[in-house]
């Protein structure tokens, strides 16, 4: 029933691999499309890698560079075979019972577009000991849709790598590429589009841990300065272009009117103050807490993902237990 949608490229060769060793060694064996843009000179790096991994079920795509993320994952979007579809890091680690609870979720709640469970970001000190750090895990439930949208853009959350009903995906990202291709506002869009489409739940079991990757594109965007990513992006001349353009695909889908126009400007604002790092009004959720307390009780089934997680890292089971 899903389709995990893995995005790389040959000079990410080695994250890859341990993607895939994690998804071997935990036995996920349904359907990956893997999107590969590398340079023509390097693709066959990718496929080898997957040669390495016969018992997954990989079908790989070949991207070209010029093609937009979102637009290369629309393309992964519409070959998919399932009526649901994931998006997959490959620097991350997702866990399949709670997809599977996702999954089940989605199947009892058709108005719903997509679900998540509890996520964490981690990264590795010196001796591969884990750092831990919540994700935002809150969840839109509202019932009038321009309402959850202010809602969401006061107390913004990333859908990115939530389970998504594979036609809601495509809905919203394909509108959300006829508005914005930014960086920071086609993911602010997207998410804000989705949870136009019907309620965002989020469910208690540990569903994704995102790695903090120092090498990461995120981290080197920001490392180089770069004015299309925060902070710098307030300093790029067409950031008004930008904002406005995030701001008419909000109008244009998501119940903009004479009577909530307040309300959506304040909403706007709030979404701007926390890219500065200004606390959102709802502040952390409660569940996100309790998963930092299960990961950290020793034998506890959220204890034994992480474990496998930095066994992969550290290739040592001893060395796991005892830095948890």
């Amino acid at each position: 029933m899903l389709t995990l949608m893995i995005p790389t490229v040959a000079s990410r060769g080695e994250l890859f691999r341990r993607c895939l060793c994690h998804l071997q060694e935990i036995h996920y064996f349904g359907p990956i499309i893997v999107s590969d843009h590398s340079v023509e000179s390097e693709q066959l790096v990718v496929a080898s890698i997957i040669g390495e991994f016969s018992a997954l079920n990989i079908k790989l795509i070949i991207h070209s560079q010029s093609l937009h993320f979102v637009e290369r994952l629309l393309d992964c979007a519409e070959q998919a075979a399932t009526p649901y579809i994931m998006l997959h890091a490959d620097d991350d680690f997702f866990f399949p019972d709670a997809a599977v609870d996702c999954l089940l979720h989605l199947e009892k709640n058709p108005q719903m577009p997509a679900a998540r469970g509890r996520m964490v970001f981690f990264d590795l000190s010196q001796g591969n000991r884990f750092n831990l750090s919540t994700h935002d895990g809150r969840q839109r439930c509202e019932e009038d849709n321009s309402t959850r949208v202010i809602k969401h853009l006061e107390n913004f959350f990333a859908t990115l790598y939530a389970v998504h009903r594979r036609e809601s995906f495509i809905d919203a990202y394909t509108k959300t590429m006829q508005f914005t291709k930014n960086v920071i506002f086609w993911q602010y869009l997207a998410s804000c589009l989705t949870v136009n489409l019907g309620p965002v739940v989020t469910l208690d079991s540990l569903h994704y841990a995102r790695f903090n990757n120092a090498q990461g594109w995120r981290a080197q965007l920001i490392n180089n300065r770069d004015t299309e990513h925060w902070p710098y992006l307030y300093l790029n001349p067409q950031f008004s272009t930008y904002f406005g353009e995030f701001m008419q695909g909000i109008k244009t889908h998501c119940g903009f009117s004479a009577s909530n126009e307040e309300a959506f400007e304040n909403a706007f604002l709030a979404l701007l103050k926390r890219s500065m790092g200004v606390r959102v009004a709802e502040g952390t959720d409660p569940g996100d807490l309790q998963i930092m307390q299960r990961i950290q009780t020793e034998n506890s089934p959220d204890y034994r993902k992480m474990a496998h997680i930095q066994k992969l890292f550290a290739h040592s089971f001893d060395t796991v237990a005892a830095s948890l």
